[in-house]
């Protein structure tokens, strides 16, 4: 399990050096397996296009919202629970769209993720990101806040996550080699000083049940 404390030293270390993540997180080394391939050389700026304001226009037409509410200029942050920043993703729905923490992550998203935080937010690089990912106990699945299942061999994921004994636990995107973000698993008492929300048009999604958290 990767630990609060371990993802922490990562972050502390990142911000007074400001240069490479350290090799250690948690119990694991990072060891990186997969190159990070098919990113364009050069930063393609996100837009809002269609979506609703304060959200931008990711791969596949997808809306979503990266959170900065608990950033400053000094590299300060304040930290969530999974349940708080889904409060929060969810708060920003109206009569039009319906949002929740992020439950379309694939590759191509991940890729742009990458490029934004690094060309655009870098005073959060090294933070960690709630995403929508879920699971309740060892014995279920783990799923996307819309009720999907997640993909537990998707390269969205670090190496050896998710861990097949873990349960109560959220997906979180922590920092990696090259300003590469990857999903691991933690606790649903952890915080994070981030979160990624995700809106679609009221049409296209209903609100799914809360989740027991």
């Amino acid at each position: 399990m990767v630990t609060l404390a371990g993802l922490a030293g990562v972050y502390k270390a990142g911000q007074a050096a400001r240069g490479p993540v350290p090799a250690t997180m948690g119990r694991g080394v990072l060891i990186l397996a997969l190159a990070f391939i098919g990113s364009s050389s050069a930063f393609d700026p996100l837009r809002q296009g269609s979506c609703p304001l304060g959200f931008l226009t990711f791969a596949g037409n997808k809306c979503l919202h990266v959170s900065t509410d608990y950033y400053d200029s000094q590299g300060q942050f304040q930290a969530v629970t999974w349940g708080g920043a889904r409060d929060k993703c969810m708060t920003m729905s109206d009569h039009t769209w319906t949002t929740d923490l992020v439950y379309s992550l694939n590759e191509d998203i991940m890729y742009q993720f990458n490029d934004y935080v690094a060309n655009n937010l870098t005073g959060m690089k090294y933070y960690i990101f709630w995403v929508g990912a879920n699971r309740i106990s060892a014995v279920s699945h783990w799923e996307w806040t819309d009720g999907q299942l997640v993909d537990s061999m998707s390269y969205v994921w670090y190496m050896y996550h998710p861990l097949s004994t873990s349960t109560n636990t959220k997906g979180v995107l922590v920092p990696a080699d090259k300003h590469r973000f990857y999903m691991v698993d933690m606790p649903d008492t952890s915080s994070a000083p981030s979160f990624i929300c995700e809106a679609a048009p009221r049409c296209n999604r209903t609100q799914p049940p809360p989740l027991n958290i």
